[in-house]
């Protein structure tokens, strides 16, 4: 099957034969792009989602393919002109002057006619948006990413129509969301500040689909001159020219420029990024430092030299920093490479995989849980076996409880399962409050049990006292410890 770069590309040539389909992961929208992919197809493999929100990813996808599409489609037939140039070409009259072969000079006037651009009915482009939306169109049609590619060629003044009218005639979230931060990426590209300042004077019509636009507004912007965003970052911090923020907030719209800054610059120049995260406060791991080093790791992790070359810089930190980035780097590798992250961990000085092997194993459980529960058993001492089992469990049931519990079916029964045995009764028993009792039953520790027991009753008794009472007058108890069950907390 055609992946949906090749599709898009495809669409590209057919729609402009003569122009190639350059698009550059600095580009935001190519770069937006190229991340909800990534997460779609992440979470369509890793969770299992509902048709809706599957819908709704695809959905997202295709509007920010259409901007890519449009964009490119913009620029070879207008190359960016500015909003006055594409407006109006009125009427010229051209002197141009010849040299005939006598020498004699002269004079030819050429009147050109008059070109209009004709304004675009963007009450009409949002209309058929939405009607388009109610379709389920999916990326895969082009006719979808035509009707939204139109958006890409608007002038501002259109954009900012286009921005009015879809916070008032669209209601669905997804979408809504979606397209605000697209139109406000387009502007954007050519007057960030403009853009943010457009947030700020709409923060309350806008509402809840507003807040993350100034992050869009900044991987926009980052991505195109991420020297302007660091200057506008020193005026923030030193001269208080606040956008968006209030007094209590301002360490946000900081930690937005940073982030998006040193993210652009960790996939362009990291050296660069590495010598500007020297100039910011040491040890801010909280603060501003933070926010740029959670950037940086997002912009590097995926690309494997500027990972490796990441890694290999952290060796020459000093104090928690280069360990915080490492747990960050690993956390997203072992998201999206079975295994290969907690191998590379391994392949460490124990000293040093100790405390790395477990952000690596904790994203590998989240999308190979079998993988991962492999590894973490395989390097589990004996003394550390019940916690690895329990780890195991606790993980594996939050995404898939009938394989964990075939999976801790499969292991030896022993008292070294007890703890992984009580997790997973408490994992379940909201779901299946029998199932949590008959795990419950299985502990081989008597004071484990009867504890265990005692959390699965209380919270079962909550949602079906009869069926709860029934069951524990069924369980082989002493006296005793049917007392200890039924007494509450």
């Amino acid at each position: 099957m055609m992946d949906d770069w090749a599709f898009l590309s495809l669409y590209s040539r057919i729609k402009n034969p003569s122009e190639p389909f350059h698009a550059q992961k600095r580009n935001c929208a190519t770069t937006v792009f190229f991340d909800i992919m990534t997460r779609s197809r992440s979470i369509h493999h890793q969770q299992q989602l509902n048709e809706q929100k599957i819908d709704n990813i695809l959905w997202m996808v295709t509007i920010i393919a259409a901007f890519v599409v449009g964009r490119f489609s913009v620029a070879s037939n207008s190359n960016r002109s500015t909003d006055a140039d594409r407006s109006v070409l009125s009427s010229t009259s051209l002197d141009i002057s010849t040299a005939p072969n006598d020498g004699a000079q002269s004079s030819e006037e050429i009147t050109l006619p008059s070109f209009t651009r004709r304004k675009r009915d963007v009450k009409a482009l949002v209309a058929e948006v939405r009607r388009n939306r109610k379709g389920k169109l999916q990326l895969r049609s082009a006719s979808s990413v035509e009707t939204i590619a139109a958006f890409a060629a608007l002038s501002r003044e259109e954009l900012e129509e286009a921005l009015a009218e879809t916070e008032l005639t669209i209601k669905e979230p997804h979408l809504k969301l979606t397209l605000i931060n697209a139109l406000l990426g387009q502007i954007a590209e050519t007057d960030p500040l403009g853009a943010l300042a457009y947030i700020a004077n709409h923060l309350d019509t806008l509402g809840k689909f507003g807040q993350s636009a100034p992050g869009t507004v900044m991987s926009t912007w980052a991505g195109n001159d991420p020297d302007a965003v660091w200057e506008y970052y020193q005026k923030l911090k030193n001269n208080g020219d606040y956008l968006l923020s209030t007094n209590t907030d301002q360490a946000v719209e900081r930690s937005l420029a940073l982030s998006h800054l040193f993210s652009a610059m960790g996939m362009s120049d990291l050296n660069k990024a590495l010598d500007r995260l020297g100039m910011l406060e040491a040890g801010d791991l909280d603060g501003d430092r933070g926010a740029a080093i959670r950037g940086l790791v997002q912009g590097v992790y995926w690309d494997d030299s500027r990972r490796e070359a990441l890694l290999a810089a952290t060796e020459n930190m000093e104090g928690y920093e280069g360990q915080l980035i490492r747990s960050q780097i690993l956390s997203h590798w072992a998201h999206d490479d079975d295994g290969a992250a907690v191998e590379w961990v391994l392949a460490l000085p124990e000293n040093e995989s100790a405390e790395l092997i477990e952000p690596a194993t904790r994203s590998l459980m989240g999308k190979n849980p079998q993988r991962g529960a492999e590894i973490l058993i395989d390097i589990a001492t004996e003394r550390e076996l019940p916690d690895a089992y329990a780890t195991v469990v606790e993980r594996w049931a939050w995404k898939d409880p009938d394989a964990a519990g075939k999976w801790l079916n499969q292991q030896p029964q022993g008292p070294e399962l007890d703890k992984a045995r009580k997790r997973f009764s408490s994992s379940i028993v909201l779901d299946d409050p029998e199932g949590a009792m008959a795990w419950a039953m299985t502990i081989v520790s008597p004071e484990a049990k009867i504890e265990a027991i005692r959390e699965v009753y209380q919270q079962w008794s909550q949602l079906d006292a009869g069926a709860a009472n029934a069951t524990l007058e069924n369980a082989e108890l002493t006296g005793d410890e049917h007392r200890i069950v039924r007494t509450p907390d």
